[in-house]
């Protein structure tokens, strides 16, 4: 190409004379070639050296304490049923058989007494062993008329010693003091006393002897 006449083209020019390495600072062929074959048997000889051998230490206690720790549980034992105990029938023990007591002999047959009460046997026991017959309602019919009051008692008993053996006494009993009464007289008197002292026995148990019937 032709060159520039103007001042702009003897600038460019310069500027790339300029920019050119002189031919001393550049590194001969040789010498680099050298330099990479040193880099190459350098790292081959690096990759032939054999890897030193590292010894295996012993298992410390520990390490066999979490390995047997870390070992598999066991499987759970099965339970067998309970054997059912089969009872044997045990005949029961013969009791001894109690000796039976002597047959007494028969004596001769005492009048039947009839069910005492409290104040009936404390009447026995004054009258020396006189046996009960009777006691309850009176059998006789009442000296006024009707029924007798409720609560009126008779007991009869039985002599059984003396010349009077086998006689019966009768005895008639108030309602509320079972005061004992001798006769029918008596009972007449005491029921006319009651009736005068407004129903009140321990009144009437003092003055009805001198009443008059």
């Amino acid at each position: 190409e032709p060159r520039a006449d103007n001042e702009e083209g003897m600038v460019v020019e310069q500027e790339s004379k300029t920019d050119a390495a002189p031919a001393d600072a550049l590194p001969a062929p040789n010498s680099l070639q050298t330099l990479e074959d040193e880099i190459a048997a350098a790292a081959q000889a690096i990759s032939q050296k054999p890897e030193p051998t590292r010894e295996k230490k012993p298992a410390s206690k520990t390490a066999a304490a979490k390995s047997y720790l870390k070992s598999p549980t066991p499987p759970p034992v099965k339970k067998q049923p309970a054997r059912k105990s089969i009872k044997k029938d045990v005949p029961a023990a013969k009791k001894p058989k109690a000796k039976q007591p002597a047959a007494k002999t028969k004596t001769a047959a005492k009048p039947k007494a009839a069910k005492t009460t409290a104040a009936a046997k404390k009447e026995v026991s004054v009258r020396g062993g006189n046996v009960l017959t009777y006691e309850g309602k009176p059998q006789e019919a009442f000296p006024y008329g009707g029924d007798w009051p409720q609560g009126w008692i008779q007991r009869c008993f039985a002599r059984q010693t003396g010349d009077t053996k086998g006689r019966e006494d009768r005895y008639w009993y108030t309602p509320q003091l079972e005061h004992k009464l001798r006769s029918l007289k008596e009972v007449q008197r005491f029921i006319k006393a009651v009736g005068e002292c407004n129903g009140d026995e321990k009144a009437a148990k003092k003055i009805f002897k001198s009443m008059v019937v």
